[in-house]
């Protein structure tokens, strides 16, 4: 019988306990490996249960990342790596402390507010100036009152970005500040609005707390302005931030904010707080515009590069009664330090070119009334349409507005006792005249306004120089050169503040008035006087580009050149422009003006000065060379009859007859002491 053998069981039960013990010799040393690699995985995972330490290697281990606290509390103290083997926690970013305190003083504020409204919103609008006066700097740059991504989208405004700067980073985390304002996610946020943009009159989300904006503004509608363009000395003469009226507020979150309106220079603004108005400056500073600054003045204020410093006004917090009846006295003045519209003229080659001197009463006088309450005004003009309510319904056509505007005209002397239904009368019939397309009764109406109330501004009138130029062929003829008059008044002032825009807007309209009149004589003035403004303005704007004072002096010899050659060659205002000559890089220029600074009397060194500027010419462009031979000829002709027969006098004499032959229409203007001789 043949049995199994069982050596072959028994191999391979041996086999089996052999396989069996290497498995379990290779499990033990995996799992030792698979320990370490488990142990490295999870501390750069910062897994919350840390693996047992593994044993110490011999190499120096790299450095581990740094364990979350709460990983570092999960973690058995048992299995903990060693401390010296832990890298010390990343420290959070510091808070800025002139930030929270600032937030601070916010929720302070609002738990305990002042019982005077103004005096909160005054209070408010300091912190916000102060915040924006960071952000600024910081930046460099005034803010645009919008953002918008490259498909076009308006993003958050300026309020938002402010958030950090108030103290309010974790509510500025919370947007989406590359998502539009009204994404979800943004509008969500609305209700969180910060007490400092809350107006005392209101605790809902609106804010009356607006940028100013526009194309005369520091601040534009959508791009930031640099400020290298506007100089960083300039910023307290930049308004950037109002306080506006009701009907102006908007949600804090919607980037939508009073676009300056040159033309109604209060509109949106004023009716707050009695007529004043708080304004924030770009260098974070508040303001009370007092209700006694003129629409003039307003204007100029918010125009970039008029310099209007509203400082000057003080704060109208208790106005001298007498001071509010008598009009803006001070106003005037502080506009009389930025404009040269006051001083006396010298030039024979620019208003007088045109045929006309400036009228007399191109500022506002002391004796005309401030513009009334809007509110009142308001309630005026309702009055009157409820009386002539009949007449306003048959206004149906342009001749019937222009014959009911003519009326109001009328009227409006027999409401002399009452300034307030007078003005609104007035006005009423400014707006029929407009819409009755009569530029002549607009014009009267305009007139009579701008006699008895503080309502005449350059943009005012330009405006009303626009309808009638649109409507040139209304105008009756014998009346058309009243247009052109006030055209060429309006020309002088803006060309004496540096208003390059309306002086071209200006030459067009006079123009248009002497083609209707074929005035031939003043259309070739105007092309000649084209040239010499378009070259003013070239060194104008090279002026402003070097942020260069008007004013005085600097220690740059260039720059006294540039700003002298800008007032005595293209001016005319020698008496200004000397100062900066006798300072100036051209060694002849600066002897010439430093002579002349001693306003000499003797005929002999008068002719000298006069030698010293014929000489001078070398350099200078056309216009610029008939300036200075111009100044030498006033000279020559100064000294001519006190020389003594000789051969220095037949040389003035040569010189003089040389000029009249250059400049055959040009006559010599005498020297005007203390005006044309500046002294010392």
């Amino acid at each position: 019988m043949n049995s199994i053998s069982p050596r072959p069981y028994f191999i391979l039960l041996l086999l089996c306990a052999l396989l069996h013990g290497g498995c379990s010799c290779s499990s033990e040393a995996e799992n030792r490996m698979n320990a370490v690699s488990f142990s490295r995985s999870s501390d750069e995972e910062e897994d919350e249960t840390p693996p047992p330490a593994a044993p110490a290697p011999k190499k120096k281990a790299p450095a581990k990342a740094p364990v979350k606290p709460e990983v570092a509390k999960a973690a058995d103290t048992k299995t903990a790596a060693p401390a010296a083997e832990e890298m010390p926690e990343a420290a959070a970013p510091p808070v800025n402390s002139k930030y929270a305190e600032r937030r601070e003083r916010i929720e302070r504020l609002a738990k305990n507010p002042p019982a005077d409204k103004g005096s909160e919103a005054q209070t408010k609008l300091e912190i916000i100036g102060e915040a924006l006066a960071d952000m600024i700097t910081e930046k460099g740059e005034i803010p645009s009152a919008v953002r918008k991504d490259s498909r076009g989208n308006t993003l958050l405004g300026w309020r938002i970005d402010l958030l950090p700067y108030l103290g309010y980073q974790d509510l500025y985390d919370q947007f989406a500040v590359d998502k539009p304002w009204n994404d979800k996610q943004n509008l969500a946020l609305a209700g969180k609005i910060p007490p400092v943009y809350q107006s005392p009159e209101r605790k809902d989300e609106a804010t009356n707390f607006l940028m100013a904006f526009g194309p005369t503004c520091a601040a534009r509608a959508s791009s930031p302005t640099s400020l290298d363009t506007v100089g960083r000395r300039s910023l307290s003469t930049i308004p950037l931030i109002v306080e506006a009226d009701d009907a102006m507020s908007v949600s804090w979150v919607k980037p939508f904010d009073l676009e300056f309106n040159p033309a109604a220079p209060r509109e949106g603004m004023g009716q707050l707080r009695g007529g004043s108005i708080f304004v924030v400056t770009a260098d974070g500073k508040t303001h009370k515009v007092p209700p006694a600054i003129t629409a003039t003045e307003m204007t100029d204020f918010f125009v970039l590069g008029n310099g209007l410093d509203v400082r000057k006004f003080g704060d109208a917090s208790n106005p001298d009664p007498a001071k509010v009846a008598s009009g803006a006295a001070s106003g005037n003045q502080v506009a009389s330090n930025m404009t040269t519209a006051n001083r006396p003229r010298s030039d024979a080659a620019l208003g007088p070119a045109l045929g006309e001197t400036p009228a007399a009463g191109s500022r506002p006088g002391l004796a005309k009334l401030p513009i009334p309450d809007p509110k009142l005004s308001d309630d005026a003009e309702a009055r009157i349409r409820e009386i002539f309510a009949d007449e306003f319904r048959a206004a149906d056509s342009e001749n019937r507005r222009s014959m009911l505007a003519s009326m109001f005209v009328s009227n409006a002397e027999k409401l002399g006792d009452d300034p307030i239904q007078q003005f609104a009368m007035l006005s009423l019939a400014y707006q029929l005249a407009i819409k009755g397309k009569s530029p002549a009764i607009a014009k009267d109406a305009f007139e009579r306004l701008n006699r008895q109330y503080e309502f005449d501004t350059i943009n005012q009138q330009l405006q009303l120089l626009r309808f009638a130029t649109e409507n040139v062929a209304r105008i009756p003829h014998a009346r058309k050169d009243e247009f052109k008059q006030l055209a060429i008044q309006l020309w002088q002032i803006s060309y004496d503040r540096n208003n390059f825009k309306a002086v071209d807007e200006l030459f067009a309209i006079i123009e248009t008035f002497a083609r209707s009149q074929n005035d031939t004589q003043m259309l070739n003035r105007i092309a000649a006087l084209r040239d010499q403004t378009a070259e003013a303005r070239k060194v104008y704007v090279e002026i402003e580009s070097q942020f260069l004072s008007l004013e005085r002096p600097s220690f740059n010899p260039e720059g006294n050149l540039l700003v002298g050659r800008y007032l005595c060659l293209h001016r005319n205002q020698w008496q200004q422009g000397l100062p900066f000559l006798a300072k100036c890089s051209n060694p002849k220029i600066k002897d010439a003006a430093l002579l002349e600074l001693e306003s000499p009397t003797a005929p002999a060194i008068q002719a000298e000065i006069g030698d010293m500027w014929w000489d001078a010419v070398a350099g200078f462009n056309p216009v610029e060379k008939k300036r200075i031979q111009s100044r030498a000829a006033q000279w020559y002709q100064a000294a001519v009859n006190g020389l003594p027969n000789n051969i220095e006098r037949i040389k003035v004499q040569r010189n003089l007859e040389e000029y009249k032959k250059l400049y055959p229409d040009d006559k010599i203007a005498p020297l005007s002491p203390g005006i044309d001789t500046a002294s010392r």
